[in-house]
C-alpha cells in the first residue's frame, strides 16, 4: 500500500482567483487560489505541485502531476521537513508510474485469465499507523477505551477501501467486532 492516494475522476472547476477540486461527489474537495492556479500552468505537467489541502480532511495534501490529482498525508510532510517537496515527489511519481494504461487495461479485460476475485490484504504501513494512533488519540472512536485497540477499516477492504490515513480508525476488539464488514 502507498502512501499516495490518486484521486482518480478528481477535476478543477476554475473561478475568478481560485478553483475548486471536484472529487467524489463533494462540491468542494479542496480549493486551490490563484498562485497554485499559476504555478499548474507555468510548470506543466513535468513537477508534481502541493496545490492544497483536502476540506474534508486537513490531514492531506493534494498534489497535481501530470493532470492528475494525488493526496498524501500532512504527516509525510512533517516527518521529513525540508526533504519533505522531493520526497512526496518520488512519491507520487512512482504512484503515477503503476498507473496502468488504456493498452494495459484493454489488454487485462481481452484476456482469458479470471479476474481476482477478492483483494489482497496488505500490512498497513508504520507512517500510516502512527498518524491515525496520534490523530485518534490512542482511543476508539467509538467508546473512547484504550485497550484492545485495533486499525478497522472504515471501507472494508473487500469493499474497496484502501489502507490511507483517512479509511483508518481505531476501535477497541470490541467495537470492530460489532462493526463487522459493514459500512
Amino acid at each position: 500500500m502507498d502512501l499516495v492516494t490518486l484521486l482518480d475522476g478528481a477535476f478543477l472547476i476554475g473561478l475568478e482567483d481560485s478553483a475548486a477540486i471536484h472529487y467524489r461527489g463533494n462540491d468542494v474537495y479542496a480549493v486551490v487560489d490563484g498562485a497554485d492556479l499559476q504555478l499548474i500552468s507555468d510548470r506543466g505537467n513535468d513537477v508534481p505541485i502541493a496545490v492544497a489541502r483536502s476540506i474534508e480532511a486537513w490531514t492531506e495534501r493534494i498534489w497535481y502531476y501530470r493532470s492528475c490529482f494525488f493526496s498524501i498525508p500532512i504527516a509525510v510532510e512533517e516527518e521529513y521537513g525540508e526533504e519533505a517537496p522531493k520526497v512526496c515527489s518520488r512519491l507520487i511519481r512512482k504512484r503515477f508510474d503503476a498507473i496502468p494504461s488504456i493498452r494495459d487495461l484493454v489488454a487485462a479485460e481481452l484476456s482469458d485469465e479470471p479476474a481476482l476475485t477478492s483483494p489482497r490484504r496488505q500490512v498497513i504501513p508504520d507512517e500510516v499507523k502512527m498518524f491515525v494512533w496520534k490523530r485518534d488519540e490512542g482511543r476508539c472512536v467509538k467508546c473512547g477505551t484504550n485497550e484492545k485497540l485495533e486499525f478497522d477499516h472504515i471501507i472494508p477492504v473487500a469493499m474497496g477501501g484502501s489502507d490511507t490515513a483517512r479509511n483508518l480508525q481505531l476501535l477497541c476488539e470490541s467495537c470492530n467486532r460489532r462493526k463487522g464488514s459493514s459500512l
